[in-house]
Formats: C-alpha cells, sequence, structure tokens
C-alpha cells in the first residue's frame, strides 16, 4: 500500500494509486482539503497530523510531498514528523520526500494564473528569504476573475539537505538517496 502524509486534496495519492494498483491512504491535517479529496477522488483520506498521526499499519511506500515537512517550523515537530514515516514504512519499503532545500535569497516578484474546479485567479507573488529564522515567505495576492482581491503569507521552513539527511538517520533509516536538491528517498 501507499501512505500519503500532508495528502492535501489526495492528489498525488490518487495518481500513485493508478500506476502502481495499491492501495492508497492519505493523511492531512486540513479538513477541508480531506473532505473535497474524498469527494472528488474517492480515495481514503483522513484528517490528521504528520507529527503524530500513527494508523497502526505499515506501507511499502510512504510519502510526504508538496513541501508539506517546510511547515513544520521547530526540530522537535521535524523529528516527530521523521518518526511518524518510520512508524509507518514497511521493511524494505521506501519513503519520499519532497520539500524545500535551498531558500530562494533574491526576492522575485512574478504573476501566475491558477485555475482549478474552484479558483481562477491570477496570483502576484513575492518570496523573500529570512535567513534568521531560515523561512521563506511568499506573499501571494489572488486577483480573482469575478473582482475579488485575497491576500496570504505563506511561512515555510528551509531543510537543508543535510539537516533533513541526519534527521532521517537519527529517526532509524539506513539509506538516504537524493534525487537533485528536494526530493529524498529513505529505506
Amino acid at each position: 500500500g501507499v501512505l500519503d502524509l500532508g495528502c492535501g486534496t489526495g492528489r498525488h495519492l490518487v495518481a500513485l494509486r493508478d500506476e502502481f494498483g495499491a492501495e492508497a491512504v492519505g493523511v492531512d491535517l486540513q479538513g477541508q482539503m480531506v473532505d473535497y479529496g474524498r469527494r472528488r477522488h474517492g480515495v481514503d483520506l483522513r484528517c490528521g497530523d504528520l507529527r503524530s498521526v500513527r494508523l497502526g499499519r505499515r506501507f511499502d511506500l510512504v510519502t510526504c510531498l508538496g513541501n508539506s515537512l517546510s511547515y513544520l517550523r521547530t526540530d522537535e515537530d521535524l523529528r516527530a514528523a521523521a518518526e511518524t514515516l518510520r512508524v509507518h514504512v514497511a521493511d524494505q519499503g521506501l519513503v519520499v520526500i519532497s520539500t524545500l532545500t535551498t531558500p530562494r535569497i533574491e526576492s522575485v516578484k512574478q504573476t501566475v494564473r491558477v485555475e482549478t474546479d474552484f479558483v481562477a485567479a491570477n496570483v502576484e507573488v513575492m518570496s523573500a528569504w529570512d535567513a534568521v529564522r531560515r523561512l521563506q515567505v511568499t506573499h501571494r495576492t489572488w486577483r480573482h476573475d469575478d473582482g475579488t482581491t485575497d491576500v496570504d503569507v505563506l511561512r515555510r521552513r528551509v531543510i537543508s539537505v543535510d539537516e533533513l539527511d541526519g534527521l532521517l538517520h537519527e529517526a532509524g533509516f539506513d539509506e538516504v538517496r537524493w534525487v537533485g536538491t528536494g526530493l529524498a528517498v529513505a529505506t
């Protein structure tokens, strides 16, 4: 089976299920994302915290994608998440993590188009690096097609490759391999 921690609406989980034909379970902290994903994708999504959830079973593949780890700000939270990964991966199983490992130092402003089932907007994005807190701070202004505007701020921790490698080894993973700069595979 496949477990996706921080699954959001389960989009990645559906792709993994369809590709490998495996039982798929997802966990996310945000109930509205879980509810939407259940309705839309018909997969087993559950509300829970990736730092503490315990499902009482192990999976051949455990994923933590979409920068879910970057929303954990403390070392204790990251250690707890690494432990959750470890207790859910089967012997000979794999853990795949995608997270921010390199900060964007320069401030960059860009506009992107977002169109989904529930939003259509041009989004102005401005990111800045907070070196003291090791946070990538992203301000977004959503200019919706209906004329309304929303603003939000993302504060995501950048976890260095060495830091994440150490956390995974500390949690009991024997081998950690890196693919590029933000994708780790642990066994």
